[in-house]
């Protein structure tokens, strides 16, 4: 196969533009497009190997899969493992589970199915994780598991209809994309069925299905070509960001203009200087490494950081991604895949590898609470929200039974099966995740004390008729939610929210660590529609204080109290335990205060208008000059905001005491 040096500048372009896009999105807001240029190089590079080897009578599966061996696995061994004692450190037991999940994918190449299921690549949750990147790697391993065996058997039996197969798998991939299958836009993102056409794409320069068309077309037009698909590249990376549904036809763009560049390029050409230009053959030389070593570091440094990393944190981060890829490259990459070995050597020792780090992977996933423990010394109590929260089960104690709204579950009764059917007390618990955290507290409660539990916690949605939340049909549920408690005659009602993120539209700032909250989902994701008549794209006070007019007035047979929310940090409590120590993990009693102005204005006011108890939650977190995210090594909080174990066994006695009698 003929060298060509062009392809290590697109590389360069492709690796810079995925790099800068994750230190600093706001410049390249499209740089994930790289990824795509890679896609197209790849398919090209892998098909012309392959094609040249058949040529020649010399192709062999095991030889090819022992250049891929050689090629990928000693560079991502070596980054795992640097990323594993980054992980016992930075990381709690829930995380650290989940990265030994993305360890074992990785490494039997399905990571991109994995994380098509944890997370948006968009997500801020994203950017914390350690092997996300390895997304793009995982897929390519799958579409060289099963191309080479088509691609070998339409050579030997069907050569004549090579290339239109191809085009015509590439097709119907880019098709899937429109197909009504119904399928949610982020698995598009990561799995091969929806990406292959653009690994396809370079096959089809390989088997030369352009080649009559090629011959006609003068130098100059060539050049025009290869100049066009440089600016459909570099245009992408500029243009597209993360809110454009992708892939799309959106995608053709830089899947099309890596295809005129490979095509058209000529030596000589204007573009083909720019790509073999030294310092940028160097950057593709490397690109493997880079694209490795980038991520890793970059999420390392929000971790770190509470996912608040300065500007000059994330260049230092960026240089130090090259330097690390330089020399991965040099004493790891390029020395192993060139080391004098025999092909059973390769397979065995790679597999042996891929067993060790599998197995490690393993032990992560399914001990990490205890490694968590050894490591830190720091209790480990249950910080996982998805167990933290109550579910709709029965047990021997009580009887659950699921309250449904057009067949989707909004809620739940919760009965002891000694008085299932008698006359007794009613207790609601309305709001949001902030009312999941208290579910157990309630749901202990009512057992022990026999009463009715109506629990109705659905995440993201506050206790706000007229609230839209388009992702989690909050109006909807919350329609049908004061409908449904209209019909209880007596009884206490708990609301339960995150008040302040609902009213002031804005994440919580914490001046003394001097960060951020990264979790808010901003205020362009929710707005009040009241009465379905009038709607405001901005969430404002007085919106809110009609909505919990509307709610206090409807069910004025009830005994309600109103929980005020606890403090906010503006960073991951557990998580600062971890990296900072326990005692970092406070927030300025008066910063909470201040922020939270607008809420106790609103509860003052309906106060004025309607009977209720309010309970604060202050107190109990708070001195007179901080509050605390830790009671001794014990979190009170499992994440920025919500209530952990610990935390809401704290507050029990509050919440129970303002129970009327």
């Amino acid at each position: 196969m003929r060298y060509r040096p062009e392809i290590n500048g697109l590389r360069a372009i492709a690796v810079m533009s995925v790099v800068v896009y994750h230190a600093f999105p706001n410049i390249l807001p499209g740089g994930f497009a790289g990824v795509d240029v890679f896609f197209v190089i790849s398919g090209y590079l892998i098909t012309s190997l392959i094609l040249v080897d058949l040529e020649s009578g010399s192709f062999s599966f095991s030889r090819f899969y022992e250049r891929r061996f050689r090629r990928l696995l000693p560079a991502f061994a070596f980054v795992v493992l640097c990323a594993i004692p980054i992980s016992l450190f930075g990381m709690l037991d829930h995380d650290l589970s989940n990265f030994g999940k993305s360890i074992v994918a990785s490494i039997f190449f399905a990571s991109n199915i994995y994380f098509s299921t944890a997370v948006d690549y968009f997500s801020p949750n994203s950017e914390s994780l350690l092997l996300l990147h390895t997304w793009s790697l995982s897929l390519e391993e799958q579409f060289y598991l099963f191309f080479p065996f088509l691609l070998v058997f339409l050579y030997n039996y069907s050569k004549t209809f090579l290339g239109a197969v191809i085009f015509l798998l590439a097709l119907f991939s880019f098709g899937s994309l429109y197909f009504p299958l119904g399928i949610e836009q982020k698995f598009k993102f990561y799995l091969l069925p929806f990406r292959a056409w653009e690994l396809l794409l370079g096959s089809l320069i390989a088997v030369g299905l352009f080649e009559r068309v090629l011959c006609k077309i003068g130098t100059r037009w060539k050049d025009i070509g290869c100049l066009f698909g440089l600016v459909c590249i570099i245009a992408s990376i500029f243009v597209l960001n993360k809110n454009t549904p992708y892939p799309s036809y959106v995608t053709l763009l830089p899947v099309f203009g890596t295809f005129f560049v490979i095509i058209f390029a000529e030596q000589g050409s204007f573009v083909y200087k720019i790509l073999t230009y030294k310092p940028l053959s160097l950057v593709g030389l490397i690109s493997y490494s880079f694209y490795l070593w980038h991520h890793l570091v970059f999420s390392s440094a929000r971790i770190f950081s509470l996912g608040n990393p300065s500007v000059f944190l994330l260049s230092i981060c960026l240089v130090s991604s090259f330097c690390l890829a330089y020399l991965t490259w040099l004493f790891v990459e390029e020395p192993l895949r060139n080391i004098k070995a025999d092909r059973r050597s390769v397979f065995s020792t790679s597999l042996l590898g891929m067993f060790v780090l599998a197995l490690i992977g393993f032990s992560l996933h399914f001990k990490s609470g205890a490694i968590v423990e050894s490591v830190h010394d720091i209790n480990s109590t249950d910080f996982n929200p998805e167990k933290r929260f109550v579910q709709c089960v029965s047990s021997i104690s009580i009887v659950a039974q699921p309250v449904l709204s057009e067949g989707s579950m909004v809620g739940c009764i919760f009965e002891t099966a000694q008085i299932k059917g008698e006359l007794v007390r009613d207790v609601v618990l309305w709001g949001d995740s902030h009312a999941a955290a208290l579910g157990t507290n309630f749901l202990n409660d009512a057992v022990q004390h026999g009463y009715r539990l109506h629990y109705f916690a659905n995440l993201g949605c506050p206790p706000l008729p007229g609230f839209v939340r388009p992702d989690r049909a909050c109006f909807e549920k919350n329609d049908f939610i004061l409908s449904y408690l209209s019909s209880i005659e007596s009884g206490d009602i708990y609301l339960v929210s995150r008040w302040r993120a609902f009213i002031n539209r804005s994440a919580f700032f914490n001046t003394f660590q001097n960060v951020k909250d990264v979790s808010y989902v901003g205020e362009t994701d929710f707005y009040l529609n009241l009465n379905s008549v009038e709607s405001d794209s901005h969430f404002h006070t007085k919106n809110v204080e009609n909505s919990l007019s509307i709610v206090l007035s409807k069910l004025s047979k009830l005994n309600v109290v109103v929980v005020d929310q606890p403090p906010e940090f503006g960073f991951d409590v557990p998580k600062i335990g971890l990296v900072r120590g326990l005692d970092s993990a406070k927030v300025l009693k008066d910063d909470f205060l201040v922020d939270y102005r607008s809420v106790d204005r609103i509860f003052v006011n309906l106060s004025q208008k309607f009977p209720f108890v309010r309970v604060s939650l202050a107190d109990a977190f708070c001195d007179e000059k901080f509050c605390y995210g830790y009671e001794g090594d014990k979190a009170l909080f499992f994440d920025s905001n919500h209530l952990s174990v610990h935390g809401a066994d704290r507050i029990s006695g509050l919440l129970f005491g303002s129970r009327s009698n």
